[in-house]
């Protein structure tokens, strides 16, 4: 699943576990440490490609191969990309 795909409060199914898709992960500086370039947090966020946060909704069994469901569409108003790139555009206009 790409952040284009899916929204906040997406369903997942994994296995048989639920998960609820929540937010994206936001870049820090310890990014640019971890790969030893101050340009790194930069990067990220030109990329567009963030990740999300999963919250499991339902415990359950998962083996490697298992198919990632979206079983539960909350909103298409925002995406995950939407949302990080709002956050983005907010974060270089504050002083």
């Amino acid at each position: 699943m790409l952040e284009t795909d899916v929204g906040p409060g997406d369903t997942l199914a994994i296995g048989t576990a639920l998960f609820e898709v929540t937010l994206p992960r936001m870049p820090c500086f310890k990014l640019g440490i971890r790969f030893d370039r101050p340009d790194m947090v930069k990067r990220f966020w030109i990329s567009g490609r963030c990740g999300f946060y999963l919250a499991v909704t339902r415990e359950g069994t998962i083996a490697p191969g298992d198919e990632i469901r979206l079983t539960r569409v909350q909103s298409r108003s925002q995406t995950i990309a939407d949302v990080f790139a709002a956050r983005g555009a907010r974060s270089r206009t504050r002083p």
